[in-house]
């Protein structure tokens, strides 16, 4: 009898997320404005001479005069400010700042991204990471997609490229999150702070929007500014987009596993608010939905009960639907309980570091 609930609840949740799957909008399926507006690329960069030149040769595809460009450079220590003074000496709609130095109770990327914003002129604000890749019109299709659906803001998780195969199971498993967690309907229709989700990698703002949610200074100490900004949004009042980016946005995130483990580290238990009854909920939900399935499947082998092995087939659909709409390899339909114990062992390392007051270390600073 107990199976069979089990097969339910899982049915159930597999339905769910192709729904999300299927609602979802795509980025690319948005028309290009016919009166476009200026629209302010906002890039901070902090030793990112590795990501620089394949940045620089994106967005200068995207480029269509109404365009400006504008990058801050974050106390680098390696050649980013060299960089950065070669790729715009010969591109007019380009510059680039110095940036301040970091006040006290600010974070990092948001204070760069604040100071960005008094720079900016568009009436369209979008922030992107330096590992980011564009598609020439993915600029005017997210311009396209906020005036559709008056939103205040659209964003997206981008296609994700990374290197080291600790580091796959943890960067696509944001994909997982969304998809099978979040009600996208509810998500996209309404100004509820509880059904949100936003990527840092891209973030495209209607000026009014970002003033009137604060911008970067309403959340000047926030680890996982994306969330907090995109839940500002709604707490003013207006709807956010979440879409989905596909080859449109590419994100070139991590390059190793250690990398990738060190970065989640830092935003998952803080992205869902240092919550311990929510970080128990999640451990226990992919416990139970997403590695007991596995373990039941080698109970079926092993005693020839094929009923068992029905969970397994559910989570594999699940993850199936999931891998089919964001291009992930194949092989991660198969491995989904590896990587929901990928995603367990992150959370309960970032738990340490938050209760025991190491804090979150990235990029030659950290935070608590």
């Amino acid at each position: 009898m107990l199976i069979w609930i089990f097969v339910f609840v899982l049915g159930f949740w597999t339905l769910f997320t192709i729904i999300n799957v299927w609602t979802l909008p795509s980025l690319a399926t948005f028309s290009v404005p016919k009166r476009p507006g200026v629209i302010s690329v906002l890039v901070p960069l902090r030793n990112e001479e590795r990501n620089l030149p394949a940045l620089v040769r994106s967005l200068r595809q995207a480029d269509d005069l109404k365009t400006e460009f504008i990058f801050l450079d974050d106390h680098s220590t390696d050649r980013t400010r060299m960089l950065l003074q070669e790729a715009v000496r010969h591109w007019p709609n380009a510059r680039y700042i110095d940036g301040a130095a970091l006040p006290e109770g600010w974070n990092g990327k948001v204070h760069a991204c604040h100071q960005l914003s008094q720079e900016a002129s568009g009436q369209y604000l979008c922030f992107i990471d330096a590992d980011v890749r564009l598609h020439a019109d993915a600029l005017r299709w997210a311009e396209g997609a906020l005036q559709k659906h008056h939103a205040g803001l659209v964003t997206g998780f981008p296609q994700f490229e990374t290197e080291g195969f600790w580091g796959r199971l943890l960067v696509y498993m944001q994909h997982v999150v969304v998809y099978a967690h979040l009600p996208v309907a509810a998500a996209n229709r309404t100004t509820w702070r509880s059904f949100t989700a936003a990527h840092g990698a891209f973030l495209f703002f209607s000026r009014e929007a970002y003033d009137q949610a604060g911008g970067h200074a309403a959340v000047k100490n926030a680890l996982v500014d994306d969330m907090a900004l995109a839940q500002n949004v709604k707490s003013s009042g207006l709807k956010t987009l979440l879409v989905s980016p596909g080859h449109v946005v590419t994100c070139y995130m991590y390059t190793s596993s250690r990398e990738a483990w060190l970065g989640f580290s830092k935003n998952i238990f803080p992205g869902i608010g240092r919550s311990m009854p929510i970080a128990s909920a999640v451990i226990a939900v992919h416990t139970l939905f997403f590695i007991m399935p596995a373990l039941l499947l080698l109970a079926a082998i092993s005693m020839l009960d094929w009923q068992l092995a029905i969970p397994y087939v559910l989570t594999a659909a699940l993850r199936a639907a999931i891998t089919i709409k964001a291009s992930h390899p194949w092989w991660t339909v198969l491995i989904q309980p590896l990587s929901s114990g990928a995603m367990i062992a992150v959370l309960l390392y970032s738990i340490y570091l938050d209760k025991t007051k190491k804090g979150y270390s990235w990029k030659g600073r950290t935070y608590q």
